[in-house]
């Protein structure tokens, strides 16, 4: 009995021994396993901080300068590719523009990698929209003020979209196209001739005499009035900047691809530009000249036809004045016309194909022949002319290839306006 009970013992404490061996190996299995899901999870926390980083990065480097990222469909930001974040580091950033209106708005997906120290990866996906505000490269003439515009009527021939930010009272035949205003008044011009288009406000319904037929609609967000960003440093630390102190500068193709500052030591000096006679008043490229003085045209500045050149003037605190010069090319000009005159036919005596913006000034006209004229686009708080003369109006034409909303960009304070649409993870796909 004894030994029946010894074995008895025996057995039992094998028994027990053995479970708490095999209850020993489950806690330790279960502990090494705890450990490794706390260390994939941890490295998966880690991965996901990495590649959050590199997301807020690149929102970061768009909000400072978005043109880098529209250069091209497809950007990969190399300087955050491989940047420590902790124990882990971004592994790789990216932009895509997947919808775009060039210049003015874009839908941008920027992704980003991470990638912690563990090895293990997380993928963030941001959808972004960028404004540019305005859409600049519509319109013929934008008066760009808030006060009221009641007597517009025979101060400039228009043919092209009229943007005004306040009220304006004008005639049936003053613009050939569209006119965007908060509150618009259309008055029956002489004759029976209606050349406006169409009337887009976003005020109160538009006043049109019951005798005209001119379709309205109202939209929802307003033509502001733009704010310049012109200031003195800013102008002179622009990279492609050339600083001019004197009061007359000609046109030439050593300026191309720059911007021209001219700053007369006269504070209240008129600047005088011209095209060389040498080039037969034709300009080849692209050019922007501003000057914080008053501005004066007096001779003709024809764009080369064969390709995309661009002349912009910017006079920041003053009027932009044309005014043809009696000189030699004058007399010539009014023979040749003339003689063409007999075959029903003339000449401008005076053209500007060029984008002319007076920031806080107006586009003053003195030619009292009736034949000035300004291809491209006109910014100015209004326009106004030296003759009294009624039938003798400036031309303005919309140019369609004005790219002025990519030119007038970087000195645009109305500024851009980046929102996130979309933020989330990309979970891999099996």
């Amino acid at each position: 009995m004894f030994k029946n009970e010894k074995g008895y013992i025996l057995f039992t404490v094998l028994v027990i021994g053995i479970i708490f061996a095999v209850l020993a190996t489950g806690l330790f299995s279960l502990s090494l396993n705890e450990k490794k899901i706390s260390s994939i999870n941890l490295g998966k926390e880690e991965a996901y901080y990495c590649a959050e980083a590199g997301l807020k990065l690149a929102v970061y480097s768009l909000e400072k300068g978005p043109d880098r990222f529209l250069q091209a469909k497809n950007l990969t930001l190399d300087e955050l590719s491989g940047l420590p974040v902790g124990n882990g580091k971004i592994e790789k950033v990216t932009s895509e523009i997947i919808d775009s209106v060039p210049g003015s708005t874009y839908t941008l997906l920027l992704k980003s990698t991470g990638l912690a120290g563990n090895g293990a990866k997380k993928t963030l996906q941001a959808k972004l929209s960028i404004n540019f505000g305005v859409n600049l490269n519509n319109f013929a003439l934008y008066l760009n003020t808030a006060q009221a515009n009641l007597n517009f009527n025979k101060k400039a021939d228009v043919t092209g979209n009229l943007v005004v930010p306040g009220d304006i009272t004008l005639e049936s035949d003053d613009i050939k196209g569209a006119v965007y205003g908060r509150n618009v008044t259309v008055q029956r011009g002489q004759g029976n001739n209606v050349t406006i288009t169409k009337i887009i406000y976003f005020g109160n319904p538009p006043i049109i005499d019951n005798r005209l037929n001119i379709p309205a609609e109202k939209i929802n967000s307003s033509y502001p009035v733009l704010n310049f960003n012109l200031d003195d440093s800013y102008l002179r630390a622009l990279p492609n900047v050339e600083i001019i102190s004197d009061d007359e500068f000609t046109l030439s193709s050593s300026y191309n691809g720059k911007i021209v500052y001219i700053i007369p030591s006269d504070p209240n000096a008129e600047v005088k530009l011209k095209c060389s006679w040498w080039d037969l008043f034709i300009y080849d490229g692209n050019y922007v000249i501003i000057s914080p003085n008053p501005i004066k045209l007096d001779t003709v500045f024809y764009k080369a036809w064969w390709n995309d050149s661009h002349l912009t003037i910017i006079s920041t605190n003053g009027d932009i004045k044309l005014e043809l010069e009696q000189n030699i090319w004058y007399w010539i000009i009014v023979f040749w016309n003339d003689l063409i005159r007999l075959f029903g036919s003339e000449i401008n005596l005076l053209r500007i194909d060029a984008n002319l913006i007076a920031a806080n000034g107006n586009l003053r006209y003195h030619d009292n022949s009736g034949k000035l004229e300004v291809k491209g686009a006109v910014i100015a708080k209004d326009v106004t002319k030296g003759v009294s003369d009624q039938n003798v109006k400036a031309r303005i034409t919309y140019d369609p290839n004005n790219n002025l909303t990519n030119i007038l960009q970087p000195f645009i304070k109305n500024g851009t306006d980046i929102k996130i649409l979309e933020w989330k993870e990309l979970y891999p796909v099996y």
